[in-house]
């Protein structure tokens, strides 16, 4: 807020516990980068960005981080269906052949089109619930980090993804946590 500081470490004690903190961010931040560096945009490294932003929300490059593992899910998402297309085209291809090229085709370990729509639901659901548990990560960081830019940046990123990939955004609870968060920050009272 306005002209209130942040916490001053005051006794030995919180002097170390800051100390601390700060040797643990250190560390944390040296893991994620590492991992970034090798591109492994995995889950643990959605782990790690969790762990950094919860000590510090406004280091953006996590922020960063998050949006790039996000879009590598997306990306998942997207080419399924060329894979889908190309079974379509095969499965097609193939009710023309006769009983011996579809045991060639089990044995080359193809997809049918079913099996290929199945999992394209897959991925999309794996998505849904990736981008709803940034929704539900941001909520709580905005309850302790009420000023980052980079969260509500983030938080905004996130809906519009929603709404644009699967059409999915719930703008009313959106709006009404939003009115929330207001009337909780005593200057606009």
């Amino acid at each position: 807020m306005h002209g209130v500081r942040r916490g001053q470490v005051f006794s030995d004690k919180q002097r170390k516990e800051a100390i601390e903190k700060c040797r643990r961010f250190k560390e944390l931040t040296e893991k994620l980068l590492a991992k970034r560096a090798c591109a492994a945009l995995d889950s643990e490294c959605l782990g790690l960005t969790t762990d950094v932003l919860s000590e510090n929300a406004e280091y953006y490059t996590a922020w960063n981080i998050r949006r790039e593992i996000i879009e590598v899910h997306h990306q998942a998402v997207v080419e399924c269906p060329k894979e889908s297309s190309a079974a379509v085209a095969a499965d097609s291809k193939e009710k023309k052949e006769d009983q011996e090229g579809e045991s060639k085709k089990e044995e080359k370990g193809e997809k049918s089109a079913a099996t290929v729509e199945s999992e394209l639901e897959s991925r999309k659901k794996k998505l849904h619930k990736l981008l709803e548990g940034e929704l539900s990560f941001t909520a709580k960081l905005i309850r302790v980090y009420p000023k980052s830019y980079w969260l509500w940046f983030h938080r905004q990123w996130v809906t519009d993804k929603l709404d644009i990939w699967l059409q999915s955004c719930n703008w009313k609870y959106e709006l009404e946590l939003c009115t929330m968060f207001l009337k909780a920050d005593n200057r606009y009272c």
